[in-house]
């Protein structure tokens, strides 16, 4: 049966994923889900629901490992926006961010 004949059809829903985001080899990400950001996808995971931000997931199906980042470290690297500058800029910028 077709995809879009069925009432479980995701063919119509965006996949997000976020800034700052690390997706490792082989990883399939399910049609519709959003990869926080700051996350990172464990080598051949299947990520079928959502990723809070500044997550690591992994295994089939994806599951929460682990924080990626320190709250206050993470709140820090978002509120910089790095990831808007130009590499040379995004450099300095987190080079002042204690990672």
């Amino acid at each position: 049966m077709s995809t879009f004949l069925s009432d479980k059809c995701r063919a119509n829903q965006r996949t997000i994923i976020e800034d700052d985001v690390w997706i490792a080899a082989g990883a399939v990400i399910r049609q519709g889900v959003t990869i926080g950001r700051g996350s990172v996808v464990g080598a051949l995971s299947f990520v079928n629901r959502d990723v809070p931000p500044n997550t690591i997931v992994a295994g089939i199906p994806a599951k929460p490992i682990k924080a990626r980042l320190g709250h206050e470290t993470f709140e820090d690297l978002v509120s910089s926006e790095y990831w808007k500058f130009k590499p040379t800029r995004a450099k300095e910028i987190l080079a002042q961010i204690p990672l």
